[in-house]
């Protein structure tokens, strides 16, 4: 369903590309006391509706995102990692980590694990390094600081570089207290700006800003009224430009005084055309500009219940960008229209939507065409879905001892599928391929298919002398995703990459294997594997350790400077 709040964001969209405005007069008539009333008591349930679509958008993403971000995780991981490859070595690691647990409040989190490292690397030309090594680790994130812990701390090395560096790290936690690490102040600052923004106060603060209307009457024509900015709005203009700092300049105004209101008014005036237009049934919001050549119109018709319709028309100066521009029209339970011309007219997108009774999509169809480079025209009509693309791709090519910009390769895409009744994807079905224009030759072919949640892709390209091939099969869904395919480049090289990811029930389930030959000799294989359970919850809460002591960086430093 279009909803009001994307009405809005195109109504932004069109007053933020203006930054100058005019102002022509008609034959204007003075207000009664009566009328201003009445104009100010739209303006407020204009105001009222805005900020409702704003509070219920808002609410809804904050308490889905805090819901995300709070939980409580138990669980085990195991990282496998085999290398033996000629140049490089032999290398054997694996990593486990049993019965971890996550407590995580939006950006703080408290994290514990049973650690057990192995590693045996064996370089191509160099010493054999054996390291075992455990611990029970914590780390604490609050406030933007970071704090570590590990207790029971053993290793055994035969290096003694690192033996000396690990015996460090152990001197460091013998008193089993947490280490406080540095940080920096730019990160300090993005964690308070994120981790301090509420909603509730937000919006208290706009109910505020609202709570008068920031428009009044100042003439009108017929049923036609100017706006103009209150006092209030002047007020409120340089409260938050005290609070954000926009305009930090030692001519700048701090407070809208009676003079400054003046002045306001009088560049408000000559560069917006600002009014309201009252009917039976409903109202019309109406701005246009003219000003450098450049013709800007924002209509809105809205009730005290909806916008009904909008329509929104941008045209550059046409001396300066000919055959460019920009419209916009929503009309509910009717259509949605964009018409877009960029680059002197070479880039055009057109869109056209149609809408039911229930402001649902009924049929969609939208082309774009690029200098006759980038073509393509995608259509949804009684649920199935038609698209079909070109990319058309140039270059320089050497021919009779000088360089020629020729068109090299086509690509040419097929697109087509089916919605479920709830508009969600049923089918779809994706054929590609890339031609050499000078040979002729098909250098790249793709084929994928989705029914349900499976899917199947079988891509291939030759270039030059190199071959490459992919396969594979899955399943995706909103809680779950699988993977299993295989690659293969000039029956030399061979990848297979396995993936399962499931969060259904709670769970946080992951597996994830990849390995490589090399002439069927397996050269590298990797495998990481997480069993969990995720539960969320609300009260979620994170506390600075009770004992810790500073880190001192510069202690690391010359320990490392010393090998």
């Amino acid at each position: 369903m279009i909803s009001g709040k994307k009405i809005i964001a195109w109504v932004i969209l069109c007053s933020l590309i203006s930054t100058h405005f005019s102002f022509s007069y008609a034959s204007w008539e003075s207000l009664t006391t009566e009328e201003k009333t009445k104009i100010e008591t739209e303006i407020l349930k204009l105001q009222w509706q805005l900020l409702t679509h704003s509070q219920t958008f808002l609410e809804k993403m904050t308490s889905n995102f805090k819901k995300l971000t709070h939980y409580e995780e138990k669980g085990n991981s195991k990282i496998e990692f085999e290398m033996d490859q000629s140049m490089f070595g032999k290398w054997f690691t694996t990593l486990d980590i049993k019965n971890y647990t996550i407590k995580n409040a939006l950006l703080d989190s408290d994290i514990s694990w049973d650690i057990s490292l192995k590693t045996r690397f064996q370089p191509t030309y160099g010493t054999w390094i054996e390291l075992d090594l455990s611990t029970l680790a914590s780390m604490i994130s609050k406030d933007g600081d970071i704090y570590s812990l590990l207790k029971d701390f053993n290793f055994q090395v035969n290096d003694e570089n690192i033996k000396e560096i690990l015996q460090q790290v152990k001197e460091k936690f013998q008193d089993n207290k947490y280490l406080k690490l540095p940080s920096d102040q730019n990160s300090q600052l993005g964690y308070q700006y994120i981790n301090n923004f509420r909603p509730d106060a937000f919006l208290n603060g706009a109910e505020k800003i609202f709570s008068q209307p920031l428009l009044q009457a100042y003439k009108k024509s017929w049923d036609k009224y100017l706006l103009i900015p209150t006092k209030f709005a002047c007020d409120t203009y340089f409260e938050l430009d005290k609070t954000l700092n926009l305009y930090n300049s030692w001519y700048t105004p701090k407070t809208c005084s009676s003079s400054v209101y003046k002045t306001f008014l009088k560049e408000f005036l000559s560069m917006w055309e600002l009014y309201l237009i009252l009917w039976k049934d409903n109202n019309t919001f109406w701005y246009t500009q003219k000003k450098d050549g450049t013709d800007i119109t924002l209509e809105i018709v809205y009730t005290s219940q909806d916008i009904v319709s909008t329509q929104c028309i941008i045209i550059p100066d046409q001396k300066k960008y000919k055959n460019e521009w920009f419209t916009f029209s929503y009309k509910k339970n009717d259509n949605i229209k964009i018409d877009f011309n960029a680059d002197s007219g070479k880039m055009i997108w057109k869109l056209d939507a149609k809408l039911d009774a229930n402001n649902h999509y009924i049929s969609l169809q939208s082309k774009l065409n690029f200098n006759n480079d980038v073509v393509w025209e995608f259509q949804i009509l009684d649920k199935k879905i038609s698209w079909f693309y070109t990319i058309k791709e140039r270059g320089y090519d050497y021919n009779s001892d000088d360089w020629d910009y020729i068109l090299k390769n086509i690509y040419g895409v097929k697109i087509t599928g089916k919605l479920n009744e709830n508009n969600t994807l049923e089918k779809l079905n994706i054929k590609a391929a890339g031609v050499d224009v000078k040979t002729k030759e098909v250098f790249l072919k793709a084929k994928t298919s989705y029914e349900n949640g499976n899917y199947i892709f079988d891509i291939s390209s030759v270039a030059m002398l190199s071959k490459f091939d992919m396969k594979g099969t899955g399943y995706i869904s909103q809680e779950t995703f699988t993977l299993d395919s295989e690659y293969n480049f000039n029956e030399m090289y061979t990848w297979d990459f396995n993936m399962n990811y499931d969060t259904s029930n709670n769970k946080n389930n992951l597996y994830f294997y990849f390995d490589t030959n090399e002439w069927e000799k397996k050269i590298i294989k990797f495998l990481m594997s997480n069993t969990a359970t995720r539960n969320y919850k609300e009260d979620i809460k994170v506390e600075i350790p009770s004992d810790f002591v500073e880190f001192d960086i510069n202690e690391v430093w010359e320990l490392l400077n010393t090998y």
